[in-house]
């Protein structure tokens, strides 16, 4: 490790030092600044990607932190079962899908003509899984596959996420290196972000993040029983500076520069509320404890690929687990190909010989077809004609009323959950007007 952390010289310098600063903007983007607890408000935990449209923004953050921005299909069909969602709902937010994709109205697939609106109705209202229909239905399932494989090789798409090589390894005691990393900065994180909470302040917060933590990480005897080395030495071997180090850091690991915003990305993304609140201190500069106890996500960052650094160093691959080896991505695009062969009855044979660029045509809208976002469409859309439909009534049932008193306070509040209770409360206390 000693051979790596260094001093890097002159233009390569400042040209690594701007590739870094590209890619943690890009990486940055999977959190949004979080305030601090004293003056917390909700926002949006997906604010740094509204430039993309909404089910984009959804599958990012699915991909790359885990979290899911619709209900379960379960749930949505339960709706459906209840009358919460309509076939004419589900029909409309359907349209309104194949607009906004520009697909052509059918597709001739063998012999046969198909509506889209059609497949897309098949593929909303299946809830067989995966791997029932590669049990029921092999020899399919086998052409399918095989013809997906050798289309992929010919229309190689995006990269899928990253996993971290902390990720990968386990250390001495079974756990992964990213659970232990993760540990280790709640940790340092809660000790140098407090603001009075704590009964032992951490000391030299002054000198920042980074400098702060190489000042007492050398001390911490749990990572050495997981590392089984001089970790004080190695720490004394970073750089002065946390951009820097962070660079070789990235570079031992053996991450490229092109790959450099993935990765980030992915650490970002194991604990998003710290960083978060990280990234908005960074944004803040004028505030006086920014000023005086300084912190970056550069330097969070450095600290943790530090850890993965030595941890993975000391650790070993996971082992395969044997149930997995399946990409349940691509087995989804297979049961909807399925699906439509299915419905028009085709053999194995047919679909051995169905058209290049038929198939081509149908495996781009497999790939496309967001089911979770179409029910949730349908599922606001009839909220939205409910709501509506109630205020007429209520509008053409309406009396007129008397005249109200003069209010004796007016008040006005945040358009927020938390204050809508207290309106209804003060409002019943007296003539009082909020709003």
């Amino acid at each position: 490790m000693g051979t790596l952390i260094r001093s890097l010289a002159g233009e390569e310098t400042n040209n690594l030092q701007d590739r870094l600063q590209q890619a943690l903007a890009q990486a940055s983007k999977i959190i949004t600044p979080y305030w601090p607890i004293s003056t917390f408000i909700a926002s949006n935990g997906l604010g740094g990607l509204e430039d993309k449209a909404f089910a984009e923004a959804m599958k990012y953050g699915q991909d790359w932190r885990g979290t899911q921005g619709f209900l379960p299909l379960a749930a949505y069909r339960k709706f459906f079962e209840q009358g919460r969602i309509t076939e004419a709902d589900l029909e409309t937010a359907t349209r309104a899908a194949l607009r906004d994709e520009n697909l052509l109205p059918a597709v001739k697939i063998s012999d046969r003509v198909m509506a889209v609106e059609q497949i897309y109705n098949i593929w909303l209202h299946d809830s067989e899984t995966p791997a029932r229909l590669r049990q029921s239905h092999a020899a399919e399932w086998e052409v399918v596959e095989r013809r997906l494989k050798a289309w992929e090789l010919r229309n190689p798409g995006d990269p899928a996420p990253v996993k971290t090589i902390g990720e990968e390894t386990v250390t001495r005691n079974g756990q992964t290196v990213a659970d232990v990393i993760n540990k280790r900065m709640i940790t340092w994180c809660a000790a140098f972000l407090d603001e009075g909470q704590a009964a032992w302040t951490m000391p030299g917060r002054e000198k920042g993040f980074y400098q702060g933590w190489k000042a007492l990480a050398g001390w911490d005897k749990e990572l050495k029983a997981y590392t089984r080395q001089p970790i004080a030495s190695k720490i004394k071997l970073l750089s002065e500076e946390a951009g820097e180090a962070l660079v070789m850091l990235l570079q031992q690991m053996g991450i490229s520069p092109e790959n450099w915003a993935g990765y980030l990305t992915r650490h970002i993304a194991q604990l998003p509320g710290w960083a978060s609140l990280i990234l908005w201190r960074e944004g803040h500069f004028e505030l006086p404890i920014q000023q005086e106890q300084p912190i970056t996500l550069i330097e969070y960052l450095t600290v943790r690929l530090f850890y993965e650094a030595s941890l993975v160093e000391a650790g070993h691959p996971k082992a395969p687990n044997p149930v997995e080896g399946t990409d349940p991505a691509k087995d989804e695009v297979i049961s909807r190909l399925l699906l439509i062969a299915r419905a028009l009855k085709l053999k194995p044979a047919n679909l051995e010989t169905l058209n290049a660029e038929i198939f081509s045509t149908l495996v781009a809208m497999a790939k496309g077809f967001n089911s979770q976002m179409l029910w949730q469409e349908a599922y606001e859309q009839h909220y939205r004609g409910q709501l509506l439909t109630d205020f007429r009534l209520a509008q053409s049932n309406a009396v007129e009323r008397p005249v109200s008193p003069l209010a004796a306070a007016q008040a006005v509040f945040c358009i927020d959950v938390r204050s809508e209770g207290f309106r209804r409360h003060l409002e019943k206390q007296g003539v009082y007007e909020t709003f």
